[in-house]
């Protein structure tokens, strides 16, 4: 198969690894390139041989991997083979195609040559280089969804770890060389030094798990930020590609010098910040990319439904079948996870979920601290019934009745507060945000509400080191309407919370927008028919004494 100069070209430019150079340089590069044509199932590479290629698919489907899981499906100008930039380097996977395949292989001295004259190039092979050793490291198939693949993954740069580390490291080395000075003059003291540098290394490890753990994941419909600490929280925030209106990026002087920077995909409802993120200026080619593969499958299946639309209206097809949704599978039962479904079902409910509506209520951290008194009050009682169970305590009916009624009362106490938690509930529903507030019995009930159209802003704030540390906070939402703000105070995982609020808000902004579409698809349709019905030639009248048809 021959491709001519032109459509190389036009396969190339797309590409991000491709898309700064001029078009001269980008014409060069499509004279170097070879085309090589697969059949379905035809190895093009084998995992461990030699990288002397960077194959851009042209037409076609490859998937690079092994594993269903595992296996990363490439398509149209997406493109494998970044080792080749480095000497000696190796494919890390297997690739075969998925059907009959076209690539452009352009040869290894090519592209180390191409790095060494452009920057951008060996940025944006590095970081796909970065993306790929991430990606073998840590799985995401769990976060997949059919047909989705991961195209980025990339953490927070060394030098942000360096930059807070270095308080505790300084303050683990100084103890420990303090602690070594009193032992030596046996001044005592020192174990106390000890225990201090303990607690520096401990967090010096709680920051470096902290870096480790973050991770930023672009797939080729979402963008995703993972953050989390060890087992206390876990934040995940995501977007979709085809809202994402612009992608910044933002460097300092620093930050040049050490090609570190912060990436910011904006949406209507928010923004999904990759913070000092290596080659930054190659990760935002990445994700205008992605946006611009993404925006460009929505318009087509626009027209598509557009063009289907005037066929029906003008009657040259009829309307297609609805189809019909996939039947869920049936849930697994067994014993053991009916028991721990059972279970589950005991523990306080901190976050609701009801079809459509969300639910959620304080940190866990209020609720402890509200019903410590009475649960204290009932373990005290239950400690000094045992005391008096004793031989040789005064025991009688007298203190069994009187601790008896002081568990009671604790327990009654205990569950007050309980119920008036979970009284205190913020509730997301399909079109308004409501805060309720009600006290327990027939107490007051207090609750304002806010429709979704009226949100002007929702931000979130953490106040302080433990909140950050157990991640609870307040979100704030400005409304437009007499209702004034509403704040979610005490939530856990706040950004979470504040994300949910502003997807929710611009997912209610696409449905009015796909309704309207309908309507006015719906009253253009009637328009065809009405149209062609008048512009149909009108039957010959009958003849007199012919036959009625």
């Amino acid at each position: 198969m021959s491709i001519s100069t032109t459509e190389m070209m036009a396969v190339l430019q797309p590409v991000h690894v491709f898309r700064l150079l001029k078009p001269p340089a980008l014409q060069a590069l499509a004279a170097l390139c070879e085309v090589h044509e697969f059949a379905a199932g035809e190895v093009v590479v084998t995992a461990g041989a030699a990288a002397n290629f960077l194959f851009i698919v042209a037409s076609g489907r490859v998937a690079v991997g092994t594993g269903k899981p595992a296996a990363q499906v490439l398509a149209e100008n997406d493109y494998f083979g970044a080792e080749a930039a480095r000497p000696n380097g190796r494919h890390p996977a297997a690739a075969t195609p998925l059907e009959p395949t076209v690539l452009l292989a352009l040869p290894a001295p090519a592209l180390q040559k191409l790095q060494r004259a452009h920057p951008s190039v060996k940025d944006a092979l590095l970081v796909k280089r970065a993306s790929a050793a991430l990606l073998r490291r840590r799985r995401y198939a769990a976060w997949l969804r059919d047909n989705e693949n991961v195209q980025l993954v990339c953490r927070t740069h060394w030098a942000w770890l360096a930059a807070r580390i270095w308080q505790p490291g300084l303050l683990l080395v100084a103890a420990l060389g303090a602690a070594w000075l009193l032992r030596r003059l046996a001044i005592d003291g020192w174990p106390a030094l000890l225990l201090g540098s303990a607690l520096a290394l401990l967090w010096l490890l709680l920051l470096y798990v902290d870096w480790l753990d973050d991770t930023y994941v672009i797939t080729d419909k979402r963008i995703i930020s993972d953050q989390r600490l060890l087992l206390l929280y876990r934040t995940r925030t995501e977007v979709p590609l085809q809202r994402v209106r612009s992608v910044d990026l933002e460097q300092g002087f620093i930050e040049q010098l050490l090609n570190v920077g912060d990436v910011s995909a904006r949406t209507l409802a928010g923004i999904v910040h990759f913070p000092n993120i290596q080659a930054p200026q190659s990760v935002r080619e990445i994700i205008n990319e992605l946006v611009q593969r993404a925006q460009s499958a929505q318009r087509k299946a626009h027209e598509q439904s557009l063009v289907q639309s005037v066929r029906v209206g003008i009657g040259w097809q009829t309307e297609p079948a609805a189809e019909k949704p996939a039947a869920l599978p049936k849930p697994q039962t067994s014993l053991l996870r009916s028991v721990g479904a059972f279970l589950i079902s005991l523990l306080p409910a901190f976050t609701e979920y009801s079809g459509n509506t969300i639910i959620w209520r304080k940190h866990p951290l209020v609720l402890l601290s509200r019903t410590a008194p009475g649960l204290l009050g009932m373990l005290l009682c239950a400690l000094l019934a045992l005391l008096f169970s004793q031989a040789g305590m005064p025991a009688g009916a007298f203190v069994n009745g009187s601790l008896l009624l002081l568990a009671l009362a604790a327990f009654c106490l205990a569950w007050y507060y309980y119920a008036d938690w979970h009284n205190d509930t913020y509730t997301l529903t399909p079109d308004r945000l409501i805060d309720m507030e009600k006290k327990p019995l027939l107490g007051s009930l207090i609750q304002r509400s806010a429709p979704l159209d009226n949100l002007v802003n929702v931000q979130y704030s953490r106040p302080g080191l433990w909140a950050s540390i157990f991640n609870f906070g307040t979100v704030t939402i400005e409304t437009g309407g007499e209702t004034g703000d509403l704040d979610f105070k005490m939530v856990m995982d706040p950004l979470l919370v504040q994300q949910t609020i502003l997807n929710r808000m611009e997912l209610r902004q696409e449905q009015q927008q796909t309704a309207e579409r309908e309507r006015r698809r719906a009253e253009m349709v009637d328009w065809l028919k009405a149209y062609a019905q008048v512009t149909q030639p009108a039957p010959p009248p009958a003849q007199p004494g012919a036959p009625a048809n």
